[in-house]
């Protein structure tokens, strides 16, 4: 939360706890859809992180510019990848606001539930 008082901004606390608070609220939209719960997988994670610093720092558009070949990355650490997807936000919001954003939109709430992983 910043000084404003809009939960819909955080002050960011750490990667990590960003990555556990999505998922946390992503696994709270799938239990109200009745799926089973993700995990987080730290070479997703990893390239996950390495894609927003990219965005945020201007060396790659915001946008999936390179999932091709992030999921290359990905299937060389832990197998084939026979289905992926992602999903990103912009700014600085909350984990909360993060996912309810991508529930409201059609396209990315579909990866919030449709896609049968354990993973995330």
């Amino acid at each position: 939360m910043t000084g404003n008082g809009s939960t819909n901004e955080r002050t960011v606390r750490n990667e990590s706890d960003m990555d556990e608070d999505i998922l946390f609220y992503v696994n709270k939209f799938r239990r109200s859809k009745g799926l089973k719960p993700l995990s987080l997988n730290s070479v997703l994670s990893k390239e996950a992180r390495g894609h927003s610093k990219a965005m945020a720092n201007g060396k790659t558009g915001f946008g999936h510019e390179g999932f091709e070949s992030r999921i290359d990355d990905i299937s060389k650490e832990i197998g084939t990848v026979r289905a992926a997807a992602e999903n990103v936000a912009y700014g600085n919001l909350s984990a909360e606001a993060v996912v309810d954003g991508w529930i409201k939109a059609p396209a990315t709430a579909r990866t919030c539930w449709a896609i049968s992983t354990s993973s995330v």
